[in-house]
This record gives structure tokens, sequence and C-alpha cells, in this order.
């Protein structure tokens, strides 16, 4: 039986600022962090707060980390990474996630697998969702006893993989059933791919160094 091949551009881990959507209805975005305090950008407006401050729009600052915070709304706590704006929504609309790029045209993202957390290199030009092994490993994925061998061609050459399928992928309050994943032996790619067999389930837009994906 002939190994299947897939085509997995490998790129780099870069930062960039992103976008998520929120069910309240305000515009959050961390300016700076210190110890129990944060520097914040509510609807355009700059606010202070310490841990325990509440503001009039009922958003209640409950924990400060050193690249994150945690806020209680009525509809529960939200965690909000520094470098993404949380953006409201309408309730009835469709989800969506606004990502910006860095300076070399690269888009990330805070998502899950398989309900885990992990940061995502959004890429166009792979076929997959794919991750390393170490990766796998640490979310519990035992790929070689579930998955099928083949290989996979890369920017580094044709590598080892075992294909998957992973119960669910989340990425801006989208919830993306049973999609199709690789598993590359070894340590590429070092930051886990957004690739075809999730972003074709989603509606996507770009424009210059924006990109909006929103929930069919």
């Amino acid at each position: 039986m002939k190994a299947k091949r897939v085509i997995l551009p490998m790129l780099a881990i870069l930062a960039v600022l992103a976008g998520e959507s929120r069910a309240d209805g305000s515009d959050i975005q961390i300016v700076a962090l210190f110890e129990n305090k944060a520097i914040l950008m509510i609807d355009g407006d700059r606010r202070v707060m310490s841990v325990g401050d509440s503001t009039a729009e009922g958003i209640t600052l409950t924990k400060v980390g050193p690249d994150q915070i945690t806020i209680k709304t009525a509809r529960g706590e939200e965690v909000i990474a520094l470098g993404v704006m949380s953006m409201p929504r309408h309730p009835r609309s469709k989800k969506r996630l606004v990502l910006y790029a860095d300076d070399m045209g690269f888009f990330h993202t805070s998502g899950k697998i398989n309900g885990r957390p992990v940061r995502f290199l959004v890429d166009t030009g792979a076929n997959t969702v794919a991750m390393n092994s170490a990766l796998a490993r640490r979310l519990g994925i035992d790929y070689r006893k579930n998955g099928t061998f083949g290989l996979a061609s890369t920017a580094g050459g044709t590598k080892p993989m075992y294909s998957i399928r992973l119960k669910t992928v989340e990425i801006g309050g989208m919830r993306l059933d049973n999609i199709d994943a690789g598993v590359l032996e070894g340590p590429d790619p070092d930051t886990p791919l957004l690739g075809m067999s999730a972003l074709q389930h989603v509606e996507m837009q770009r424009s210059g160094n924006r990109m909006e994906l929103k929930e069919r």
C-alpha cells in the first residue's frame, strides 16, 4: 500500500494581533498589565482597573496574569490575552474571528483542540490541521494507535505523519467537529497549523493584513 502524502508548508512562530467574538456589548483590549492591575481599552475608553473592580457595563476584573486577564460578566468568566481584542456580537449574529497579520503576513489565533488550549498558526496552504508529536502527546492524542501512517511533503522534505480525526477544533467561539488532522513525528511544525480541513468549515475573507473567519 502506498503511503499517503499531504502538503504541509512549515511556517515559523510569529506574534500577531487577533480578534475574537464575545456575546456581551463591549470591546475590550489590554493596554498594559501590572501586579493585580490592568490598563484596558473598553469601548474606546482607557480604564485603569484593579482586581475586584467593576465597570458600569458590568465587567469585573477577577484576575491578572503575566500575559492575560480574567473578567466576569453576566454571562460568566472569560480570559482575554495580551494582544487580543475581544469584540461584541449580536446574540443572533454569526460568530466571527477577526485576525491581523504581522509584518511578514502571518496570522495567529488562540483556540482549542479537543477542549485543550493551543495557539494556532493559520495556514491556508496546509490541506489539514497539523501538529508535532510532542503536542499530540500533551493533548492526550494516541496518534500511533488511532492514526493511519503516511508521508507528508513539507518545506523540510518528506516526513512521516499519522492521519487522525480530532473530535473538536475551536476558534473564536466557533466549534468544528470531526476535523481531519495530521501528527508529524519530530519537532515540526513548532506551532500547530490551522489548515484547510478546519478552515473549509468557515467563511473566510482576507483584505490586506486583515482576515475574517465567520461561522457558516
